[in-house]
């Protein structure tokens, strides 16, 4: 009596997506009388003291269903007669089993896979922990899953509607209501102890979305008796719908409701427009199922009230409500004789087998995987009817396993007829909002029909999006307050209100072992997943079926795991062989009937029935010029009903039969005096979804800096994909911060999983990521930029915008006039230069004066093209122009070469040279923990693209046979043009940009104090006995190298990467010689600067930068790309250089990811000598790799051995060859597990590129100033006729061609050992490092003429000679000593560096 009193004063448009549709006669007081038998159980249960523990609780429903209520509350005292209901189906599903009449009809009880777990064993929701204390909240496990799905290709959006529209058919859970069947109105946060009535879900103070609200509160699902026995017992749910899928979604599952959605001549009632041939389902007369109906638009009525939960979902019941009547005007045209009764039913008939054969041929299968599906089902034409079998619904499957929101979009498109979108509309604009459907402009409801079409579908990895997770239903109450739901949250709490057991029991069930600890879900549930449940629950018995399900592990083809295709699997067989009307059981159809269903196309039952030109093959996919091509509607034959055609003599002897069986009839009734009247139907009264307004919360701060804002409002010009009205509301600054503070909190946690992942890691394992402590700033920069990004890619979707790699550009604009809050920037002011106007910086800042971050370390690469991602954003490139994906990088690899061959031009220690300068200006470094180490997380399963780069490796792959994939950290994120803006991913270079032996000195202060002695200008080395030479420090802290010991250290540098092989640690070596030499050659030639450790250090670092630049401009760089394209790019006319502020001094990404990864070159066999250059032996790449035992080979004189030997180890050719200790074996290592584990560097460097946005190679030939390839023989001016045929047996199209792979195929320009695409790229970069660094040493002041000089004169020959044992060097020790052309030379007569214009310095030192 309360709740009817309360409920008069409610709008019921506030309720949830409940069907108050219980007409049915006595089920109010049947509800009742469930409940309070329950009620009545406790009671019983309390006064006899049992205790409901152990096996007596096992026991308890069996005899508790002895005591049966009294008939007047029972609706199944009486079986109902059914001998008319044999060849159609009821309204209700009622004999549906002619034994057990009731089973699977409407608003009758859920089944059970497994009893219930209640924690009074009755009723009480479980909330108990195992063994003690409480279950986590649901919230609080909610908020642990992921809003930021990423798309699968497998399936559309229409198939995720379609599965809504599934489980919409077959389930209902029935609110709890009053005697008058509507939902209960009182419940509030005060309401959590009345579980029978009420749900409600605490929410924090500080949760991220719900601030402010207390809680979420709505009505608990009404109960029912089990198997339909009025008895006592333990608590069930009911369903309100009928369990068999036979669209009583559409045709309505009471008697009354089936009634009022029918009109004459078996027809449905429907709504016609003045613009549209096609039908609408009707107007609404009574009740409010949308929040915007006027009398011209009304709300739609159906068979579920809920048909208006979005537009999508009543496109798809207008499908079948078209063709029903599309079918009952054909039969009425076949079989002008039938009754209006006929007509409907017939035609509901067929319209049902046309959705069951959907389901389960084209549906199911998709979800499933076709070979799992055919394994599970058998081949439906096979199935019959068992009528032991009971159609009904399991709770498990309504409250857990079918609620599949995490393949939900949030983002709806809407194309025109002819398929050319139209624009995109949030889940909120369409979600029980009539208006679209009657936007006659845009051809109304067809319009979100075609995009489902096209919409990608998300992929079932445990995220949710974002207005389902966290804004579901968003309202404003009377009070002025926004209320929002969470459908995780709600899902998890309702599993739990109705006994739902947790997911262990589940795997038990499904065969799979029981799990004892979180790790035993490994076989079912991966690492991440594991690491979810570890932190959010406190036994393995206490996950949530729901929560274990959403973590499962997909199985090969499909989109659910292992338990979830158990548990429905056996769901979707009960419906199908326990249905006695199942469309395909035998005597439901004749032979003809079925086949000529069966033999339609699914895309000629959509065609039939809508305004598009163009259709999917198959429809629950996207389409494609493949395998899923668009097929023309008009292509479409009308279905073939002529196997429904009745014969004259069979009318004829069926109207005789009716006359003498209507004569008898009448006789007998009028004997008997049985004429009855025929009975009113009660009344009934429908709830509808709760509103949800479109506007966004506003954040808590107006931190963000929106450009162009003044007193009269925003000013920033709106991209024309940006709804004004939309973008006024979103770009201010409180709303800004809101959504960066939300996406900021959901990085920041990630980074702690990863912080204690890392915890005991063994660095080891990781690649050859430097491992640098990042800039200090209020957040950590790499993080800040992350977030910006993902800000970015919410905004973008949030106003509208579509995003692809055509307008990111454009969008990049847009976003980088909205400026982060100061308090985030790393750059928000700018550095006191006074004291650095003649020292370069460790970390590269102060270089250019009027942009002084610019070439910094851990600051953005540059880029020479914008990126090209999938979205516009950041999403790797992956798709073909043509459609479809990119080739596999490993694909891509595996067509390489493995047979180097020798190129006697250039030595060995070329290659290491030139792998020292790339160490100098590049570090792509990782995404890491937030403090120094990279994220350990990544694996085969790994989505996020911003935290990972995944590689998949084929079964068959030739070399890694059993591995599923390399994944390695992806790239850490940095701002472009030190601008803390929003914006288009960009990718951080670890190192400074600079040529300027950061790699020595380091690119912190931090790294480069570390190395310093403090005395003397001294760096730290390690003393060797047997050496004059001392080797790098040792390591104190990490490891860089795997066979360190305390006598026997791994060696320190200013980049970690140092050990990646010994020929680099030698270089690396004669630096740090060469540091110490002249330190104290300079203290000799100025006793002025002796003890003072600031000017020595800062000197001979000036000095030897100088020759490190000269040796990569004049000896390194014009092998490389040959002398003439590295004199047009950097040479000068006079002795010295200009220095131009205008040109960044940056690297670019281009040339970090591709045109420098000059990986072709590297050799695996290394020659070591002794001083006189007599040969020791040979030692593999993986015998130097991270190993410093070589170096500390006193008979073999360590690293200067293998120096000795580069000079006369002849180089590979720079082609398409790679040698396989890099290409398939690199970092081989064997895992825990016992698994050999490699990696390939040409898969990699293919997979970084595109993971950075790299564009294709014919973008850059454009660049270059070559024309654009149409066609792959167009390639044949840069590249052979079989390189360019090679490509175009890995692509699709010339454009699709990798930057990597389309260098690495060209002919080499005249005396380099690269292409012209890449020489132009490589030729560009130099310049800028050239030019661009104010203190390269031949600019203009930079030195004295004569220091200049001296500088000029000291040779790479007498650089080598100096700071090794050797005691013999070629001329140029870049290429192979020979004795006509490079002669060696003996060390004791190479001259010293010329000190002597030092004795004065007219530079004054800052």
């Amino acid at each position: 009596m309360n709740e009817r009193y309360e409920n008069k004063k409610h709008n019921y448009d506030d309720l949830m997506d409940y069907d108050a549709d219980g007409s049915r006669k006595d089920y109010g007081k049947s509800r009742q009388a469930a409940t309070a038998a329950v009620k009545l159980t406790q009671d019983i249960m309390t006064v006899l003291a049992c205790d409901l523990n152990g096996t007596d609780a096992k026991n308890l429903d069996h005899f508790l269903q002895k005591f049966k209520m009294p008939e007047e509350f029972c609706k199944y005292h009486e079986k109902p007669k059914c001998d008319d209901r044999k060849k159609y189906r009821t309204p209700t599903g009622i004999c549906n089993n002619l034994e057990r009449p009731y089973e699977g009809s409407s608003q009758t009880a859920y089944a059970r896979i497994i009893t219930a777990d209640y924690d009074d064993h009755l009723s009480k929701p479980r909330r108990k922990a195992y063994g003690y204390g409480l279950l986590p909240s649901c919230r609080q496990v909610s908020l642990a899953f992921g809003s930021k799905p990423i798309f699968s290709r497998e399936y559309n959006n229409f198939f995720a509607v379609f599965g809504q529209f599934i489980g919409h058919d077959i389930s209902l859970a029935t609110p709890a209501t009053d005697t008058y069947l509507t939902p209960i109105s009182s419940c509030t946060c005060g309401s959590k102890y009345d579980w029978n009535k009420c749900t409600v879900i605490d929410i924090k103070p500080d949760d991220p979305y719900l601030r402010g609200q207390k809680c979420m509160a709505f009505p608990a699902t009404a109960q029912a008796f089990k198997n339909q026995i009025c008895s006592l017992g333990v608590k069930e749910q009911m369903n309100g719908n009928t369990h068999i899928p036979d669209l009583s979604v559409l045709y309505g599952n009471t008697v009354r409701t089936a009634a009022i959605v029918r009109s004459d001549q078996g027809l449905l009632k429907s709504t016609r427009t003045h613009w549209s041939k096609l039908e609408m389902p009707p107007a609404q007369r009574e009740g409010k199922s949308c929040v915007d109906a006027t009398y011209k638009q009304p709300c739609f009525a159906g068979g579920d009230s809920r048909l208006m939960v979005t537009l999508g979902f009543t496109s798809v019941q207008t499908i079948f409500l078209r063709k029903h009547n599309e079918l009952a005007r054909a039969l009425h045209d076949l079989n002008p004789h039938w009754s209006n009764d006929k007509l409907y039913e017939e035609a509901r008939k067929i319209n049902i087998a046309f959705f069951q054969d959907i389901l389960y041929t084209r549906w199911l299968p998709l979800l499933f995987g076709t070979d799992e599906f055919k394994e599970l089902f058998g081949p439906i034409g096979e199935s019959s009817y068992n009528v032991n079998i009971p159609p009904v619904v399991f709770n498990e499957v309504a409250a857990a396993a079918f609620r599949l929101h995490t393949l939900v979009r949030d983002l709806f498109s809407r194309c025109t007829p002819d398929g050319n979108r139209i624009d995109e509309l949030w889940l909120h604009d369409i979600s029980a909002k009539a208006k679209y459907a009657y936007d006659m402009e845009n051809n109304g409801l067809d319009s979100i029909i075609c995009g489902l079409f096209y919409d990608y579908g998300f992929a079932h990895d445990g995220n949710f999006a974002h207005q389902i997770h966290n804004r579901l239903f968003e309202s404003v109450n009377k009070y002025g307050q926004l209320w929002r739901n969470d459908l995780v949250a709600i899902n998890i709490c309702r599993g739990r209100e109705h006994g739902i057991r947790g997911y262990n029991a589940y795997r038990e069930y499904c065969k799979l072992p029981k799990a004892y600890n979180f790790e035993d879900f490994g076989d079912t549930i991966n690492y991440d997943g594991i690491q979810f449940l570890k932190k959010n629950y406190g036994h393995p018995e206490d996950v949530d079926l729901f929560v274990g399900l959403n973590l499962e592990d997909t199985l090969p083809g499909s989109l659910i795991g292992p338990v979830s295709a158990c548990l429905l699997s056996l769901q979707f067989k009960a419906l199908r062989d326990g249905d006695r009307l199942f469309y395909s059981h035998p005597g439901v159809f004749t032979p003809g009937q079925l086949q000529t269903i069966v033999d339609y196309p699914f895309h000629c039952f959509i065609c039939s029935v809508v305004d598009i030109d163009k259709v999917p093959l198959n429809p629950f996919k996207p389409p494609n010029d493949s395998d899923n091509v668009l097929k023309s509607c008009r292509e479409c034959a009308n279905f073939d009903l002529s196997d429904w055609a009745e014969t004259q003599s069979a009318i004829d002897c069926m109207m005789r039969v009716l006359i003498v069986s209507s004569v008898l009839c009448a006789f007998i009734l009028t004997i008997n005096g049985q004429f009855n009247q025929a009975q009113q139907m009660s009344g009934f009264q429908q709830s509808s979804p709760s509103q949800m307004p479109n506007s966004m919360g506003n954040g808590q701060s107006n931190q963000f800096i929106p450009q162009n804002i003044n007193n009269n409002g925003f000013r920033i010009p709106y991209p024309q994909c940006l709804s004004t009205d939309i973008a006024a509301s979103m770009l201010t600054p409180s709303a800004l911060q809101s959504l960066f503070e939300t996406k900021l909190q959901q990085e920041e946690r990630k980074l702690a999983n990863e912080r204690a992942r890392n915890t005991g890691l063994n660095n080891n394992d990781i690649m050859d990521f430097d491992a640098v402590q990042l800039r200090a700033g209020t957040h950590n920069g790499a993080l800040v930029a992350r977030v910006a990004t993902k800000v970015s890619q919410e905004l973008v979707a949030i106003l509208g915008c579509e995003t692809n790699a055509t307008i990111t550009q454009y969008l990049d604009h847009f976003l980088k006039r909205i400026h982060l809050p100061g308090n985030t920037c790393v750059f928000a002011a700018n550095p006191d230069c006074s004291n650095f106007i003649n020292v370069r910086t460790i970390t590269g800042v102060c270089n250019n004066l009027q942009r002084p971050y610019e070439g910094s370390s851990q600051t953005a690469y540059a880029r020479l093209l914008p990126a090209a991602y999938d979205d516009g954003l950041s999403k790797p490139r992956s798709q073909s122009v043509l459609g479809g994906p990119l080739p596999s990088c490993r694909q891509i690899s595996l067509s390489m070469g493995s047979k180097p061959v020798f190129d006697t031009s250039y030595n060995n220690f070329f290659v290491a040279y030139g792998q020292f300068i790339m160490h100098d200006i590049i570090l792509s470094l990782p995404v890491t923990d937030s403090g120094s180490t990279p994220i350990s997380s990544c694996s085969c399963e790994s989505q996020d693209t911003d935290m990972c780069t995944v590689v998949d490796v084929a079964p068959n792959d030739p070399f890694m046979a059993g591995q599923q994939c390399m994944a390695t950290p992806a790239t850490a994120q940095a701002f472009s043009d030190q601008v803390c803006s929003l914006g288009v991913k960009e990718q951080m270079n670890g190192n400074s940009h600079y040529i300027d032996l950061s790699v020595t000195y380091g690119s912190t202060r931090l790294t480069a104090h570390g190395l310093r002695t403090g005395t003397n200008g001294f760096l730290k080395t390690a003393k060797r006995s047997w050496s004059k030479f001392d080797l790098p420090p040792g390591q104190r802290e990490g490891r860089s190298c795997v066979d360190g010991t305390d006598s026997e250290r791994c060696f320190a540098g200013g980049d970690s990467r140092l050990m990646e092989n010994l020929i680099l640690t030698g270089i690396q070596a004669q630096w740090v010689r060469a540091h110490n030499i002249f330190t104290v050659e300079l203290a000799n030639i100025r006793p002025d600067w002796k003890n003072d450790d600031f000017l020595l250090y800062e000197e001979a670092k000036r000095i030897l930068v100088a020759v490190h630049q000269r040796i990569t401009y004049d000896d390194w760089l014009p092998i490389l790309i040959g002398k003439e394209a590295a004199n047009r790019f950097t040479g000068d006319n006079g002795v010295t250089s200009r220095y131009d502020p205008s040109m960044p001094g940056v690297v670019f990404n281009e040339a970090a990811a591709a045109a420098l990864r000059l990986h072709t070159l590297v050799r695996d066999l290394f020659t070591r000598c002794t001083p006189k250059g007599e040969l020791i032996d040979q030692v593999w790449l993986r015998d130097v790799n991270a190993k410093c035992k070589l170096a500390y080979d006193a008979a073999n004189n360590g690293v200067d051995s293998l120096l000795c030997g580069s000079l006369f180890d002849y180089g590979f050719a720079g082609d398409t060859n790679y040698v396989q200790d890099i290409h398939h074996r690199l970092f081989e290592s064997v895992n825990r597990q016992g698994e050999i584990r490699r990696n390939d560097i040409v898969a990699i460097n293919i997979c970084r590129a595109r993971e950075h946005g790299i564009p294709g190679y014919n973008a850059f030939r454009q660049l270059c100033g070559l024309p654009r390839a149409s066609q792959f023989q167009d390639f044949t001016d840069t590249m052979s006729f079989e390189n360019a045929g090679k490509l175009q047996m890995i692509y699709k199209h010339p454009e699709d061609v990798d930057l990597f792979i389309g260098i690495n195929h060209e002919n080499h320009v005249p005396g380099g050992l690269v292409g012209p695409v890449s020489a132009c790229i490589i030729g560009t970069q130099f310049r800028h490092l050239k030019y661009g660094d104010r203190h390269f040493y031949k600019h203009e002041g930079q030195f004295t003429p004569a220091q200049l000089d001296a500088i000029n004169r000291y040779s790479n020959q007498c650089f080598f000679c100096h700071t090794t044992d050797i005691e013999k060097v070629q001329a140029n020790p870049f290429q192979p000593p020979n004795d006509q052309t490079n002669p060696l030379g003996l060390c004791n007569q190479c001259p010293i560096f010329d000190f002597n214009p030092w004795r004065v310095d007219s530079r004054t030192m800052g």
